[in-house]
């Protein structure tokens, strides 16, 4: 069994409104208002776990396929099946060394991630800003 360390943030559900793609290929969904009714997006909500003697094999790797999301054991058997290919965009995981490093990568990744190939969202308030600028992850 893989080692899961990393926290996970609390996201407002996913819903099916695909609103995006991003550059990699994967589908950018809206996500229901959050408490304080702020629209968001994410595409692939990321957990990060270990594998191997010390656990010297991390990664990082989506949760979300098909508009679902799934738990962080879920997604390592997904990991497992597809032999650390995301089946969406057909990119394979990148090993980190240590699970402090794939933790970092993660942190480094997850604004980016708002760079979107396609565009279908508009933040009601602010309709030239994504998403009020939370990351999409």
């Amino acid at each position: 069994m893989a080692n899961k360390k990393r926290k996970r943030n609390k996201f407002p559900a996913l819903t099916y409104r695909i609103v995006g793609k991003t550059s990699e290929g994967r589908d950018i969904y809206e996500n229901e208002l959050d408490e304080e009714g702020r629209p968001s997006v994410s595409s692939e909500r990321s957990t990060t776990f270990c594998f191997g003697k010390g656990n010297a094999e991390c990664y990082n790797y989506p949760t979300i396929f098909g508009g679902v999301e799934h738990t962080p054991d879920e997604a390592v058997e997904i990991f497992k099946k597809n032999k650390g290919v995301d089946p969406e965009t057909g990119i394979k995981a990148q090993k980190f060394a240590s699970e402090e490093e794939a933790l970092e990568a993660a942190e480094k990744r997850s604004p980016g991630l708002g760079n979107m190939k396609e565009r279908n969202f508009k933040d009601p308030l602010f309709p030239d800003r994504f998403g009020f600028g939370f990351p999409s992850v």
